[in-house]
């Protein structure tokens, strides 16, 4: 895909052609997670139920650095899920009983990596769960 510019110089238009960066993106969800005082919790488990499956997600304490797997990765404080859905349950429990359960209706917000005009769009939403 070629992305056009125009260029208009004293009158005289001048036409480019600039081929369009192939950064690719996918939709994703994050899941922030927070205890009542507002303050991240390091260690917690949960399902999300969304688009006809359950995805089981487990997040320990020790997670220095991002644990991908092919559903979700964890980070201290947050799971995101590689998935874009319009509605889920949602079920997060820490390690000391605390829990959060709802359903949820992310707000997605897209982005361009490779320009308006040449695609593809990112869409990625983040919310909070507050445990209690």
């Amino acid at each position: 895909m070629l992305r056009l510019t125009v260029v208009v110089l004293g009158g005289l238009s001048l036409v480019a052609c600039a081929p369009c960066r192939r950064v690719d993106c996918g939709g994703a969800l994050r899941v922030e997670v927070r205890d009542a005082a507002g303050v991240p919790v390091s260690a917690f488990s949960g399902e999300a139920r969304f688009e006809g499956r359950t995805v089981s997600f487990q997040c320990p304490a020790d997670t220095g650095a991002r644990t991908p797997l092919p559903e979700y990765s964890c980070l201290p404080g947050s799971v995101t899920f590689s998935a874009e859905p319009a509605s889920l349950e949602l079920v997060v429990e820490g390690t000391d009983g605390a829990r959060y359960e709802a359903s949820v209706q992310p707000e997605y917000e897209s982005s361009f990596p490779n320009g308006d005009e040449c695609g593809p769009a990112c869409k990625n939403a983040v919310v909070t769960a507050h445990l209690q």
